[in-house]
């Protein structure tokens, strides 16, 4: 099976945009270009003559991962899509399918949920790789609360609407050979404007791909779990009649859409009616594709579903679906990837977190609460020494020091609850490879219980912020409300950093002392983990840089790594320009906002590795600068500036991301950071600053803008200026280049928004995806010509910058 892994690696290949020249390169031409969201990846055609011989499904070879792909039949070069996204998803571990479903569902592509698999005779219900698709909708019940709804797939209650086709159609028998029983899903969703939704609600829309009579077990599970049933047929003869009468009776909700022929239209007409009294069917039932204008007949049809989703019903999730299924003989994936037992550890520690109430939860995980933010307030006050008051320096800092040796004591003798045990044991117990599979089944998961529980919350935050008139003290507690009930894997995972941290320094429970082992094959494996403690603003400097030296114990030799970073205001797209760009999983998702800083490391080719000077990229996302959660805290301004500093100074290329074409919303930031490199630049470092402007409306955007840039680089110069002055070195620093290798010719970059629309079924815009390729292309030109360091020594750097904190 194909990993996630390698397709992760930076190759050459991964820099352009190249078209496939052979059959077998088309697999991985559309990977990669699935990867980054390309909307044009499902173009399977190559330019080449290649002749190419189908192969026998039974005689396939299992050695070679692409067997599959061997029975694609090129046909005026190009081959099926069908096939292609069947042989990819067969060809893929559990992993990379869910990346391939997050990715796919960006371009709004239909999902493949049923998986046939010619060579076994069996069949696949891709539920575990669709649990990290999530959509966003505004149902037209929230039109006026402009409120939406963000749910993951998996879990939402929507009624499902199938098609299913008899014998072949005209236009509808494009050569396949593995993709003939396999169903899609594709869901509705509305944005709230009643000018744009075909729909007012969200619905899904299953498609049976192939004959009806070739797949039963697909039929069944579509006809026992639909609201609905169209059947579409070009003529209705014997046999089509007795298929029909057969497979329903007068209780189901069954659709008829008919295209018939001049030669079969009399005995069609005849077949209809029997088929009207049978199933005591309503004309309204059946649509009949004649010599009607297309867009009268398809108007029909939605008239027809609109009335159905008008009927109230009992509805399913897709997890529902699955006991059904197993009826019927159909595989679960999670099931036969042999991750049961592992799904099983973790649901127990889920299922412990939803009887506790959300605002007790994070007493649960005690290492991470008052020590550590007691530990963090003595740490950066030793450096800082704010309150020191007319104290001797000296015995001030010693009793900082001996109060973080007691809170560390304490923090080592804290109570371990039971899922925090659960989480240790399953760490330390578990293989590599399936602690991976148990981990992002606790993301899935947790994740869902956030949307479930932050919804409400968020909605009352917004109309508190709304209101002119509101309560300055209710919308501060609602936004702590929102922090202490936001729960996700990054606290798990900074419970064990905190575990690791106080057992180190106190010398005990000598079994924790395995987690940065542990951690670092989860870094190397492209798993990202938490630099700065969002809560805090603080990095567990011990933690994080016990992790990179196994990492590099575990590699062997000293690496080189280069460190990119990313900086800008909240939801202006950080995280999904650094998923698109790498193929990535930071979170993106409104429920989840980013807090603090994540890192990633990732792979570079090793024919690139001898052009770039280096063998590691490390990757940081940031937490949104003037998150409006954050907004209400008293020291929100401080800790925007401490999180910008702090990333600025571990990176050699830094991206300020600016949405809307705007970059007032963090030049208070830039002020503070610029004092910040001022030392840095003094201790010899000087590192890259591009800014990307996201939204640009037209290609003209960079010419419009230009004196809006020129502005924003004197007001710099400025800070720069009165920035020098206060540090002692004015006649050094009198511009912002002088701080930060800046060209504003090459370094500020213009990029078409995400969507192409401004519907919820609006897929990521070509546009955005060619200029994020374009980026990164440039991004590793600029990285050739700079000095890249070991581990080792990033490992100082990190030491360095705390001490200056």
């Amino acid at each position: 099976k194909m990993t996630l892994n390698p397709f992760l690696k930076i190759t050459s290949a991964a820099l352009i945009n190249k078209k496939p020249t052979s059959l077998k390169e088309i697999p991985m031409h559309f990977l990669y270009n699935v990867m980054r969201a390309n909307i044009k990846s499902r173009n399977t055609e190559f330019s080449s003559s290649e002749e190419t011989t189908p192969v026998d499904p039974s005689n396939t070879d299992d050695k070679d991962q692409f067997s599959l792909v061997s029975m694609l039949d090129p046909v005026v070069h190009s081959i099926s899509i069908l096939d292609l996204i069947t042989a990819v998803f067969l060809c893929s571990d559990s992993l990379l399918q869910q990346m391939l479903m997050v990715n796919m569902s960006l371009c709004k592509f239909s999902l493949p949920l049923l998986l046939p698999d010619v060579s076994q005779g069996s069949i696949t219900f891709l539920l575990w790789a669709m649990r990290m698709v999530v959509h966003k909708w505004r149902p037209h019940s929230k039109m006026e609360s402009k409120g939406y709804t963000e749910e993951p797939m998996v879990t939402t209650a929507v009624p499902m609407i199938s098609f299913v086709r008899i014998r072949d159609m005209e236009c509808g028998n494009f050569p396949r050979r593995i993709s003939n029983g396999l169903v899609e899903v594709l869901f509705h969703l509305p944005c709230g404007k009643t000018n744009v939704d075909v729909f007012p609600e969200i619905f899904a829309v299953s498609n049976l791909r192939g004959d009806v009579h070739d797949s039963p077990a697909q039929f069944q599970f579509l006809k026992s779990d639909s609201a609905a049933v169209f059947v579409v047929v070009e003529n209705i003869g014997e046999r089509e009649c007795d298929f029909i009468t057969s497979s329903f009776d007068p209780q189901s909700n069954v659709f008829l859409v008919i295209h018939p022929d001049e030669q079969h239209r009399s005995q069609t007409e005849e077949s209809v009616r029997f088929l009207l009294t049978e199933l005591k069917l309503k004309k309204e039932n059946v649509h009949v594709f004649g010599n009607q204008n297309q867009i009268v007949f398809l108007k029909s049809i939605k008239s027809s579903i609109r009335n159905l989703l008008n009927n109230s019903q009992p509805l399913k999730t897709l997890e529902n679906l699955s006991q059904p299924a197993k009826q019927l003989g159909i595989e679960i994936d999670g099931d036969n990837n042999g991750s049961g037992i592992i799904t099983n550890r973790a649901d127990l520690i889920i299922n412990e977190i939803k009887t506790t109430d959300m605002e007790s939860i994070k007493a649960m995980l005690p290492a991470q609460g008052i020590f550590w933010q007691d530990w963090s307030r003595n740490d950066k006050e030793m450096n800082r020494l704010k309150h020191r008051g007319d104290k001797d320096i000296n015995e001030y800092i010693a009793q900082l020091k001996e109060d973080k040796i007691h809170i560390r004591k304490r923090q080592s003798e804290s109570h371990i609850s039971e899922i925090v045990h659960s989480f240790i044991s399953a760490c330390l117990e578990l293989p590599i490879e399936r602690f991976t599979v148990f981990l992002y089944w606790m993301k899935a998961k947790l994740d869902a219980l956030s949307y479930e529980i932050l919804t409400p919350l968020e909605d009352t935050f917004k109309q508190l912020c709304l209101d002119p008139n509101h309560d300055k003290e209710e919308l501060k507690q609602t936004s702590k409300k929102i922090a202490c009930s936001s729960l996700g894997l990054e606290h798990f995972m900074r419970e064990l950093g905190q575990i690791y941290e106080a057992s180190k320094a106190s010398r005990s429970n000598p079994q924790f002392l395995k987690f940065p082992s542990v951690m670092a094959q989860l870094l190397i494996n492209g798993f990202p983990m938490e630099l700065l403690d969002g809560d805090t603003g603080c990095i567990p400097i011990d933690w994080v840089t016990d992790v990179l030296t196994e990492v590099r114990t575990q590699l062997g030799g000293d690496p080189r790594v280069f460190v990119l970073s990313v900086l800008g205001v909240q939801s202006s797209g950080k995280s999904t320009l650094l998923n698109i760009m790498f193929g990535l999983q930071f979170a993106v998702s409104s429920g989840r906002c980013t807090r603090g800083a994540f890192m990633q490391l990732i792979h570079i080719d090793d024919k690139l590795k001898r052009e770039l000077g280096f063998d590691f990229l490390l990757v940081i996302d940031t937490e949104g600068l003037k998150a409006q959660q954050l907004a209400t805290l008293d020291d929100s301004c401080e800790h925007d500036n401490e999180l910008a500093t702090v990333v600025i100074a571990l990176s050699d290329v830094a991206i300020i991301n600016l949405a809307m074409e705007n970059a007032a919303p963090i030049n208070d930031t830039l002020y503070v950071v610029v004092h910040s490199l001022i030392r840095m630049r003094e201790a010899g470092k000087k590192p890259n600053c591009l800014f990307i402007h996201q939204n640009a409306g037209c290609v003209s955007a960079r010419d419009k803008n230009m004196n809006d840039q020129k502005h924003l680089l004197d007001q710099l110069d400025r800070i720069t200026k009165a920035a020098g002055k206060m540090e002692h070195k004015a006649m050094y620093y009198k511009k912002f280049t002088d701080v930060i290798a800046h060209d504003m010719n090459k370094d500020i970059w213009f990029i078409p928004g995400l969507w192409n629309g401004c519907s919820a079924m609006a897929p990521v815009s070509y546009g955005y995806t060619e200029h994020v390729l374009e980026l990164k292309a440039y991004i590793f030109e600029k990285l050739k010509i700079q000095d890249s360091k070991n581990i080792s020594q990033r490992v100082n750097d990190l030491l360095e910058r705390c001490k200056r904190s």
